[in-house]
């Protein structure tokens, strides 16, 4: 198969990840901050973590879109993964 191909079959994957893990977990969580940004503190402070987690891991995810498409899969992969475990570490207090 071409490298040029292979390139755009690596990017529709990505972009299909993205969209299914990223976005719109994200659009969910903002519709519940919303919604419960002046009913209940807690949940709304929660769901401001949550947010914050899930755009670091998006701009992350960008940045990591990038390399790969230079050629370092491997690499950007267990970076992603252990990014992803210092994340959910940060939030189970």
């Amino acid at each position: 198969m071409k490298k040029e191909k292979e390139k755009l079959i690596t990017s529709i994957i990505w972009a299909i990840q993205f969209l299914n893990t990223l976005i719109i977990p994200v659009i969910a969580t903002l519709i519940v901050y919303l919604y419960y940004k002046n009913k209940s503190n807690y949940i709304a402070d929660v769901t401001k973590q949550a947010l914050n987690s899930s755009l670091s891991i998006i701009l992350y995810f960008a940045i990591g879109l990038a390399v790969a498409r230079g050629g370092m899969y491997i690499e950007f992969e267990i970076d992603l993964i252990f990014f992803i475990f210092l994340r959910s570490i940060q939030f189970k207090c």
